[in-house]
């Protein structure tokens, strides 16, 4: 079996991961056990473990998981704001695309923060300006911020214990399970391999009629489509990803950024 890969924190990913927690402590009322974040050349990407309140780990035992992610999809655009300006204050680059996912069985939230390609890689958290004081965020779509910017730059693999021929596979299964079901692959793609889950984005994956609903105000309808998608191949990607890393993989988050076009997914493993 290969060895997981072992990331500790940069300065840059641990101050990103307290600020997330703080704004998630002070928008749910409880913040998550811990929070591990990695800077991935234009993604940011954090994990939070065991973030669920009681009434929601209430309601998950109870079998009302989707009203409990509904609720915390709908926080995305109530808090989104808050998230996107720390990020970009400790980065000092531009998100141009923000998503957050949340998976029940492992309970996990997934904080995703695309950043613009255009701009230079992520500083030190050193050089950061100092902490703002908290603020709710504005309601509004996540999507609204947009860049023309495409692309990704080339690999620096930090935190990835994974070797090229790994990382090869894992794109090439997970773009061709997502072209045989959509009937569109993506133009370039993207996996890392981490400590207990595998990340792709794949670029260039909207379909023509996704892309027609987002140009239409309907971000919310081309969501739900691409979602009933995902759900339909999830078997089988957790089967192939499992058995290329040879670890178990137990849960698939998946989420499309409309402007720029990407497909995010994360496979949490064991």
């Amino acid at each position: 079996m290969p060895a997981r890969a072992s990331h500790p924190q940069s300065e840059l990913e641990g101050r990103v991961s307290a600020e997330v927690a703080r704004i998630m402590s002070e928008f749910y009322g409880r913040g998550p056990a811990s929070t591990r974040t990695y800077v991935l050349e234009r993604l940011v990407f954090s994990v939070l473990y065991e973030p669920l309140t009681v009434a929601e780990e209430a309601l998950t035992e109870a079998g009302e998981g989707d009203l409990v992610r509904d609720a915390r999809l709908t926080f995305e655009d109530i808090m989104g704001h808050a998230l996107v300006e720390q990020v970009e204050r400790l980065t000092r680059r531009t998100v141009v695309g923000y998503h957050s996912q949340i998976v029940l069985d492992p309970p996990r939230a997934l904080e995703w923060f695309l950043l613009d390609p255009g701009q230079a890689e992520p500083t030190t958290a050193g050089t950061a300006a100092p902490v703002e004081e908290l603020h709710a965020g504005r309601p509004g779509d996540a999507d609204a911020a947009t860049s023309d910017a495409t692309g990704f730059a080339p690999a620096q693999q930090r935190g990835d214990g994974a070797d090229g021929a790994t990382r090869a596979a894992l794109s090439n299964a997970v773009n061709r399970i997502v072209r045989d079901r959509t009937g569109r692959g993506a133009t370039a793609t993207r996996t890392y391999v981490l400590d207990d889950c595998v990340v792709c984005l794949l670029d260039g994956a909207l379909t023509t009629v996704e892309r027609t609903l987002a140009e239409g105000r309907r971000a919310d309808l081309a969501r739900r489509l691409r979602d009933a998608v995902m759900a339909t191949c999830e078997a089988e990607i957790l089967e192939e990803v499992g058995r290329i890393v040879e670890r178990r993989a137990v849960a698939l988050a998946a989420q499309i950024v409309l402007s720029p076009d990407v497909l995010l997914l994360a496979i949490i493993t064991e």
